[in-house]
């Protein structure tokens, strides 16, 4: 045993005498039988079918003999082929008509292995006939063909792919129809169609017949309830969510909001590849209606649908405590405002509300020369409180917001925060730093009021210096007596009538300056008449002036 199949083998036998010698003769040879053959695939036309199999180790000699009829009983089988190859093809055969084929190994002395059926198989169908897609809608295609030189009966077998080599996911259906309807498509997606023929094996035939390319529709996007469709609200904008409801990621979202709830006159219209969009430069405290439609990669657009409507900020309100740390924020576009409330600047616990503020109908009178911007911020309280210390506001701008003579980075430099005394119809400038990189001023107050936001212009000497309030009567609503129209970095030096140094505090690069009737110890200086010595920077220029505190 364990011998190759169809090979020759020889023998001999021998007689051994009392030593062991042998003395041989022949005994012949013969050929163990060839191994039978495995069934491979079909290869078919119409009017052939190519058998091939596995020759399972048997040598290139070995004969098969193929036979193949329409008839299981082989009773007139087609003429039969002898071969040594591992294949073997009959032609002429009848279309759409099954035939049965058997397979018999012989070995080199011509001595057969069992022979081995192979499975039925029908002649192959004919192409079908090419055809384009039709009712082609947001989740649905209809794919179409001819049936070619296929008779009735004929199965057909229709298959659709989002890729062209078909290596992605692959929809199928069999008919006998010359269409085939596929739906829980993806919207606005490409497909590509092909179709083969089926023989009455339910072996298609090959390759398939590519029957075009459709896009799919897009649909109606799906709207978000109101607190997830409208996020990150804004004073000036907000942000409108939704979701792609089927669409592909290559579709684009028409986008509008308006004022008006039939949308007659639309505020904003924008084309967007995402799934959300956030405005900006919208009108402060107002009621915007969103409405969102897909856009198709063939430009086919969906209807709108509605997202409800969202309102701007007005406002923000914050229950500041006494003894406690606090922000008060009012977010925007382009930065945010904020009040921060030191521990114990208040003196009781108070409601305070950040509202913008764009119209002033103050007189423009001022202590220093102070040019407007039409920026601004008003922050109310109720109940009344007093300010004890240094509260600071921060207030962002929009470069675009501020008047053409004031964009460039020199100028904005010179941007303060002034505090409007209603007592006395003035507006004050407040110590500021204004940061030109992120557009944005920030100042120190002691007063809650109206605050605009205004440019200071500095002084070449000091011929102009303006001192506001004098007297400073402390707890007043500016709680701080201001030097204003000095030389960018001037120091002031506040004496007593004996010549002893209370204070001294240097100007910012607007020429302003700001004392808060501390000396430098941080003590409450008496009532009384303090000389304030003011002198520049390259201290060329100095001048005195009569001060007084008022308790």
């Amino acid at each position: 045993s364990g011998l190759a199949p169809n090979t020759t083998y020889y023998f001999r036998n021998a007689s051994l005498n009392l030593e062991g010698r042998p003395n041989y003769a022949s005994a012949g040879s013969t050929a163990t039988l060839a191994n039978v053959p495995t069934q491979q695939d079909f290869v078919l036309t119409p009017a052939s079918i190519n058998l091939n199999w596995l020759v399972n180790g048997n040598p290139p000699d070995t004969v098969y003999l193929v036979e193949m009829d329409d008839d299981p009983g082989f009773a007139s089988p087609e003429p039969s082929s002898s071969t040594v190859l591992s294949s073997a093809t009959f032609s002429g055969l009848l279309p759409t008509t099954t035939y049965y084929s058997r397979v018999t190994a012989y070995n080199r002395f011509g001595r057969a292995a069992p022979t081995v059926s192979f499975s039925p198989m029908a002649t192959g169908a004919h192409d079908p006939a090419a055809g384009s897609p039709s009712a082609i809608g947001p989740y649905t295609l209809t794919a179409n063909w001819g049936q070619g030189a296929n008779g009735a009966g004929i199965f057909y077998r229709a298959t659709i792919s989002s890729s062209t080599d078909f290596s992605g996911a692959v929809l199928s259906s069999t008919t006998q129809n010359l269409y085939a309807a596929f739906s829980g498509l993806v919207s606005n997606a490409s497909y590509y169609l092909r179709v083969s023929a089926l023989n009455l094996s339910a072996v298609p035939t090959l390759p398939a017949i590519g029957i075009g390319t459709a896009l799919t529709l897009p649909t109606t996007p799906y709207m978000l309830p109101p607190e997830q469709a409208f996020t990150g609200p804004l004073i000036d904008g907000f942000t409108l969510n939704w979701l792609d409801n089927g669409n592909s990621s290559f579709t684009h979202y028409g986008v509008e909001i308006s004022t008006c709830a039939d949308f007659f006159r639309v505020s904003t219209s924008t084309v967007v590849h995402a799934l959300s969009h956030s405005f900006r430069d919208l009108l402060t405290g107002t009621t915007y209606y969103a409405r969102v439609r897909a856009i198709g990669q063939a430009g086919d657009l969906s209807a709108f649908e509605s997202s409800g409507s969202t309102m701007t900020i007005s406002s923000s309100t914050l229950n500041a405590v006494a003894m406690r740390e606090s922000y008060v924020t009012l977010e925007t576009s382009y930065g945010t405002i904020s009040l921060y409330l030191p521990r114990g600047s208040i003196g009781s616990s108070t409601r305070i509300i950040l509202q913008p503020e764009t119209s002033f109908g103050a007189p423009n009178s001022a202590v220093s020369a102070l040019t407007p911007t039409g920026i601004g911020l008003r922050i109310t309280h109720f109940p009344a409180t007093l300010v004890l210390g240094a509260v600071t506001i921060t207030l962002p701008y929009r470069i675009t917001d501020l008047p053409s003579a004031m964009r460039d980075t020199a100028s904005r430099s010179k941007l303060v925060l002034a505090l409007f005394d209603e007592t006395n119809s003035i507006w004050v400038p407040l110590p500021s730093v204004s940061d030109t990189a992120n557009n944005k001023v920030t100042s120190q107050t002691w007063h809650l009021s109206t605050f605009q936001l205004m440019q200071a212009s500095s002084e070449t000497g000091l011929a102009a210096v303006k001192i506001y309030p004098n007297p400073y009567r402390p707890n007043s609503v500016s709680d701080v007596m201001h030097f204003t129209n000095m030389t960018p970095y001037a120091k002031v030096r506040i004496y007593t009538f004996l010549g002893e140094l209370v204070r001294e505090i240097k100007a910012d690069v607007n020429g302003m300056a700001a004392w808060d009737g501390l000396n430098s110890d941080g003590r409450k200086v008496a009532s009384g008449v303090y000389i304030a010595y003011v002198q520049t920077r390259d201290k060329r220029s100095s001048k005195s002036f009569k001060v007084a505190i008022e308790r």
